[in-house]
This record gives structure tokens, sequence and C-alpha cells, in this order.
């Protein structure tokens, strides 16, 4: 069971360090993106793997031959594990539920609802009876395996819950997430019984003992704390140079196990007082760097010259040149595609879409950029639609031919729908621009938030220049529009974190910021962007 072990924490070492790039990993593992979990079943003879290509995979030990597919959830799968009969699998994914499935037929039995945000975290009560799964929402919930029911919320983190454990009693439950916390919880009451807030970092995992006398958490600094489960003081603590991504506790209690993304593992052996200690390392190949595609639209010329506009080409190419020089330090190959006024029709935004698409990996960005007129307009049934009114469209207030010459945020969303990257911005400077990132939020129930979903799943951020029914800006002062000047300052290097980098999170604080800033300095009375970006923050370049 030890070398299973060892073989398994592998495995999660190699594809967490690796990410997407490494096909070879990936091929033999059956995935065709990152792997961030791996469990053995009870048994001995299966393991189960999940990546962020939203496939779920069942493996023979023994002959290394994979067994069954399974496939369902609408997001990335973040979490499997088995159930204590070795029957069934559970699996918690970015589109807000956790599956049970049927290991024999690779039929889901049930779906969980209840989550407002992915699911990260799953893991069994060792009757089997009950599930617990931890979530971006901050939650933990209990649910009975076997009718669905939520019976339970914990609720006492206060950000994304990324890691669950359960004593081998069954009594207790020990969570810990990016707030740094491990909290231990009664499942009996569902009340706190200890908050431990010795970390300095996020904790990424955590484990008990098969005794139940420890559990260990590690963290995104390296630090892994063992705990002592009655005192719920450290026991001892020991370090690896980067994140600790895995922690398991050996059969017999005795030995535990850690890997990381310093690509070592490291055994400690649990009987002594000053524990022996030994490292495997494990060196990668070198990363093949993703490439980033971008599509960029600008109309000043309109078929109709009383639509003109004086800066958005400058806004198209302002953007792409701001772009350009992060995006290289980070990706490998730039693509980049500009349609400016009569260029920008909706048949070569559509074609041009299409050939992005069939070229895109799992791995690689997409970037698409719109600078011209936007409208929102009813369509049947009360919907409001958000348009991009291209060069061809006479009449912007016509809603046929906003259909036949615009794009729909409908018709775009499909076409992202095709495009595999799991890494999609969009920027949007209109007009009313606003209604365009809400109906990514909420299209209705018809549709069951279909936007919003395919956001979860795909991480695609949506960044409008204005709200739902404001008018965006330009300013002879500035050569552009207030947004798109805001954007190229960020990608200047003004929106950066701690590490220096851009990433889809700094670029939205600072526009948040900067637009409203510039706008009521330039105009007397503010724009506020609107945005809709859900998922992990992702670096985009390097200033």
């Amino acid at each position: 069971m030890v070398r299973k072990l060892i073989l398994i924490l592998l495995a999660i070492a190699i594809g967490m360090v690796l990410g997407a790039s490494d096909v070879e990993v990936f091929a033999q593992l059956g995935h065709n993106d990152v792997i961030p979990s791996i469990a053995v079943s009870p048994d001995g003879k299966r393991l189960v793997s999940c990546g962020w290509d939203k496939l779920i995979k069942i493996w023979d030990i023994e002959t290394g031959r994979e067994i069954k597919t399974l496939s369902g959830h609408e997001g990335w799968v973040w979490s499997v594990c088995y159930s204590p009969d070795s029957r069934h699998v559970l699996s918690g994914a970015a589109d807000g539920t956790m599956r049970l499935w049927d290991v024999t037929t690779g039929h889901v039995q049930r779906v969980f609802y209840g989550h407002t945000h992915q699911v990260l975290a799953v893991t069994f009560t060792p009757d089997g009876k009950y599930a617990l799964s931890g979530s971006g929402d901050e939650t933990i919930k209990m649910w009975d395996v076997s009718t669905g029911e939520e019976l339970k919320t914990f609720a006492g983190h206060h950000d994304m819950v990324q890691a669950l454990a359960v004593s081998p009693d069954g009594r207790y439950a020990v969570s810990s997430g990016y707030d740094k916390q491990v909290i231990v919880w009664d499942l009996h009451n569902g009340k706190q019984v200890r908050v431990l807030d010795e970390h300095l970092d996020k904790v990424e995992c955590i484990s008990y003992s098969t005794d139940g006398k420890y559990f260990a958490s590690g963290d995104e600094g390296g630090t892994v704390i063992i705990w002592d489960s009655t005192t719920y003081k450290r026991s001892w603590t020991y370090k690896h140079n980067d994140r600790v991504i895995v922690i398991r506790f050996t059969d017999n209690s005795q030995t535990i196990m850690s890997s990381s993304w310093d690509n070592s593992l490291q055994f400690r052996d649990m009987s002594q007082s000053d524990p022996a200690v030994m490292i495997v390392g494990y060196t990668p190949p070198v990363m093949i760097r993703p490439d980033v595609y971008i599509l960029a639209v600008g109309i000043n010329n309109y078929r109709n010259n009383r639509y003109n506009l004086q800066y958005a080409v400058a806004d198209c190419n302002g953007f792409v040149q701001a772009l350009r020089v992060p995006t290289s330090r980070v990706f490998d190959n730039i693509e980049i595609s500009t349609l400016t006024d009569e260029q920008a029709t909706k048949a070569n935004i559509i074609n041009k879409l299409d050939e992005i698409a069939s070229k895109l990996r799992v791995e690689d960005m997409f970037v698409f950029y719109y600078a011209g007129h936007g409208i929102a307009l009813s369509e049947e049934g009360g919907n409001n639609g958000f348009f991009l009114v291209l060069y061809d469209v006479r009449q912007m207030t016509d809603l046929a031919q906003c259909r036949q010459d615009g794009i729909s945020d409908r018709e775009l969303r499909e076409k992202l729908r095709l495009i595999r990257a799991n890494k999609q911005m969009l920027f949007i400077d209109a007009c009313n621009a606003g209604a365009f990132a809400l109906n990514f939020a909420a299209r209705g129930a018809a549709e069951e938030n279909a936007l919003a979903k395919l956001s979860r799943s795909t991480g695609i951020n949506v960044f409008a220049s204005t709200t739902s029914d404001q008018l965006a800006s330009e300013f002879k002062d500035l050569g552009h529009g207030i947004f798109t000047y805001s954007l190229i300052e960020a990608f200047s290097g003004l929106a950066v974190n701690s590490d220096q980098q851009i990433t889809n999170n700094t670029i939205k604080s600072y526009l948040d910021f900067r637009v409203p800033q510039l706008s009521r300095q330039y105009k007397g009375n503010e724009q506020y962007p609107t945005t809709f970006m859900t998922g992990q923050e992702y670096p985009i370049g390097l200033p």
C-alpha cells in the first residue's frame, strides 16, 4: 500500500507542477488538462482521477488500464473520492455541484445542489452514509448520500474552503482554506470545536491519521503542521520549499507523506521524537509555454456615417499594443487579429472566431476586445439582449437589423463554447456594455443562467466599460475612451499584485478604481465599469 501511495503522490505532484503543458504526463493519465485530485479505492484495486477537462476517469491499479470515463460536470472537476465500500465515487466541480457515481455502470446516481460557488473538496464519513463538501462560497455542507438531502451547513470560514477530512470515528471534521485557518467541527451538532490559526498562508490540504490521533495540514508557503487531535496543539512542524499540495498518512499511522510544488516528496517517521526524513526529488521536463490569441475590433466609420466615432480604432490599436508587451513575457506565441471599420462585419468576426477556435488548446488564452457602438434591445418574451453594433448596421434601434448585421451576446456565447481555452477574457468598450456583462450573470431560468455557468466552468471574464444604462465616453485629451485608457494604464504595470504579475483580478480592481476617477475628472460624473468573473485568479502578463 505504501508503494501505491508513493505512486499516487508522484502522479499528483507531477500533474499539479506541470499544469496543462506536459502532454506526455496527461496522456499517461488520460486527461488533457490539469489533474487536481486522485484517490485510491479502499479495496486497493482502483484509482480515480479528475481534471480541468471536466472528466473523471477510473483506472485499474494493477494493469494501469483505463476502465471508465465519467462525464457530466459542466466545469473543471476539482475533487474526487471513493466511498468506503469502493462502489461509488463522489466528485465536486466548478459548476457548483457534487455528483455521486456508480463505479460499475459509470452512471450518475445523484446530483447534489446547494452551493453557490464551485465545490473544491469532497469526502465521505467512514460509514458512507454522509458526504461533506467544501466550496468557494466559504461553507461546508453535510449531505445524506441516500437521498441527496442537505442536512447541515457549517459556516465559519472567511474565504474559499479548499480541503476537508473526517476523523476515523466519524465524530469530527477538519476543514481548511484560503483564510489560512484550520477549523475542527463537531459533525453531530454542526458547531465549531476549535479554530487553529497558526498557518501564515492559504491551507490547501489536510488529512487525518488512520488511528485518529493526529491530523496534518499543509499550506501554500510550504509549511506542514501535525496537530494532536485531542489537545489541538501542534505536535511538530516541517517545511517544503514551495506550496504543499498533498498530505497522506500510511495505514499504520507511522509515516506521513507530503508532496509539493518544489518537486519533492517528503516521508517522515511519526514514531520517533526526532522524525527520520526521506526526500524524493523530481525534475520535470521543460515546460511548453501556452499561446495567446487576441481578436480586437474597433469601428470609427460606419456605413451609416451618423454613427461615426472618433477614437474606437485608436482604442483597438492601443489595446493590442498595450497587451502585447506583458503577455509576451508569459506566453510563447502571440497571434493578433484586428478588424477595423469596414472589415468589422458579422461574417468576418464569426469566421475569425471559428478560425481561432480551430487552433486554440485548453492551456492557451483567448482575448476578445470590442470598441464601437453597443445597444441593449428588448427581444421576444421581454428578455433584454445586448448587440455589438457592427459596420453594416444602418439603424441600431432596429432589432431585425441588429440581428442580421450585429452580433448578440447569445451568438457570441455560442461561439465561445467552441473555444477550448480555459482562460478567456472579453473587453467591451461600448454604450450600455454593462448589459452584456449582466447577461453573463443571468439570462433567465430557461437557460439556467447558461452564461454564468459558462464563466464558472471555463474561466471567461467579461469586462464592460459601463453599466447597462450608461453611455461610454471619449475624450480628446486622452485620445481614447476612458475604459480603454484605463486598460492601457493597467497593462503598463499599474495593475500588479504582490508578485508583480498582471492578473485578471488586478485588472478588475484597477478598472473599478480608475474608470470612475477619470470620468469624474473629465465629465463631472462617474462612469462605472461592469465586470463578470468567476473561477481562479491567473496571470496574463508581466510589466
